[in-house]
């Protein structure tokens, strides 16, 4: 009997050990979600900032910029649960498809034209996310 005990409370120790360190706090998870919405903000700020005086080089780099923070946000919003992600997946998914639409004969005054709505309304969407789920988290971009 007491060896059935011990087993079983061996078993709800380990259980409890092995699942508080597999998973973050909710304060952790929504830092690093809120985080990773500044650097989003950031990464649409540097594609927003790109003029025709830019280089190719400068707008591969941009684009590589806003998809890496994209991913790393929505990576973040797997550990919090409540992460505001359908309208920002939606703003994203809609600004990818027009970077993905841009030919390579486009020129640098094109891509901007033709990226600069979708940009906005994922820049709307980060800000809108920040300005209700991040307030004293983090400080928003301007």
């Amino acid at each position: 009997m007491k060896k059935l005990v011990m087993t079983i409370l061996c078993a709800l120790v380990g259980g409890v050990l092995i699942t508080a360190c597999g998973t973050e706090s909710v304060d952790t998870a929504k830092t690093n979600y809120c985080n990773s919405l500044v650097a989003l903000g950031q990464s649409i700020q540097t594609w927003q900032g790109l003029t025709i005086s830019s280089t190719v080089d400068d707008v591969q780099n941009a684009k590589k910029g806003v998809e890496d923070s994209w991913q790393k946000t929505a990576d973040s919003a797997k550990s919090y649960k409540e992460a505001q992600q359908d309208a920002l997946q939606t703003a994203f998914q809609e600004t990818e498809k027009t970077m993905k639409d841009v030919s390579s004969q486009d020129t640098i005054a094109q891509v901007l034209s033709s990226t600069a709505q979708s940009m906005v309304g994922l820049k709307q969407q980060t800000e809108s996310i920040m300005n209700t789920s991040c307030v004293g988290v983090v400080t928003p971009v301007k």
